[in-house]
């Protein structure tokens, strides 16, 4: 994979990225006559989750991009201790502006989802449409900010004791795939151990907990919503262990109430739901409608 270097408010980033089209894996440019998707992923693991979608003709129809955020995958950088969605929705746009692209259908998850959103209230003209795959709550619960904390404390005791760290990645697993691993499940897992130095106890708590935290989503209201000017699809995972139907539910009151042209639909899955079902969860009918481009 590529890596754009681009220089953002917080110093210089190094964004491991991948473009793939109809005719070309490893593209150098997109194909302007077709649609562009960008796909933000999840917490934990990089752009590697989304090794089925690539593969799978029926998506591959469109210019597809994926990239490693900040101190996820093979993309290097500080992590400024304040890094929230907001922050997360500027490198993407930075790495469009990079590549040279206008304007993308978003499809995010987990903590991708807080991205994509992110991108459609502060840069909507760039936004043709936004597919939400277990979307996060309008506010954290306590139950799954209390495990997220279990996770981030066993993951830093695990810098010098082996079995924490394995508690650590187990929390994770419990989370994402209701521990239930597939193939690339396991190389997921396999690819963030390679990459552990870079994620150090204090990136890691910013990374699981604070960018999560009720403070940094309060553009998730009436009036932030009220900025979006593209269709948004959610998706609830019905495998998902810590987030609700009732608060995708939630969500999507929250949307309509603010104009937001929104939907939800519920598909079988884990919480990182594009892993265990990627054909449920993902297909070209997620992102494009029609007479959009």
């Amino acid at each position: 994979m590529p890596c754009a270097n681009i220089e953002t408010p917080s110093g210089p980033i190094e964004f491991n990225y991948n473009i793939s089209t109809p005719s070309d894996a490893n593209a150098t440019s997109i194909d302007e006559s077709l649609p562009t998707i960008l796909l933000l992923h999840s917490c934990y693991f990089g752009s590697v989750s989304f090794h089925n979608q690539l593969n799978d003709p029926n998506v591959r129809k469109y210019n597809c991009i994926i990239f490693d955020a900040r101190a996820h995958g093979k993309s290097w950088g500080d992590l400024p201790r304040n890094w929230s969605p907001a922050m997360a929705a500027e490198d993407a746009v930075l790495l469009l502006d990079a590549l040279g692209i206008e304007k993308v259908h978003l499809y995010g998850v987990q903590m991708g989802s807080l991205t994509a959103m992110h991108v459609a209230i502060l840069y909507p003209e760039r936004c043709l449409s936004t597919h939400l795959l277990s979307p996060l709550s309008v506010r954290e619960s306590e139950d799954v900010r209390l495990g997220k904390e279990e996770i981030a404390e066993c993951w830093e005791q695990g810098l010098d004791d082996p079995q924490a760290q394995g508690d650590a990645v187990f929390g994770a697993l419990q989370l994402a795939f209701s521990h239930n691993l597939g193939t690339l499940g396991h190389a997921a897992v396999k690819r963030s151990k390679e990459t552990r130095e870079q994620n150090m106890a204090g990136d890691f708590r910013v990374l699981t907990i604070d960018f999560f935290n009720d403070a940094n989503r309060h553009l998730y209201s009436k009036e932030g919503f009220s900025r979006v000017k593209c269709p948004v699809k959610l998706t609830f995972c019905t495998g998902d262990i810590a987030y609700t139907l009732e608060q995708s539910e939630e969500l999507l009151r929250l949307m309509q109430s603010a104009g937001v042209d929104a939907s939800l639909n519920q598909v079988e899955g884990c919480h990182y739901g594009n892993v265990e079902n990627p054909t449920g969860c993902v297909s070209s009918r997620a992102f494009v409608r029609p007479g959009r481009s």
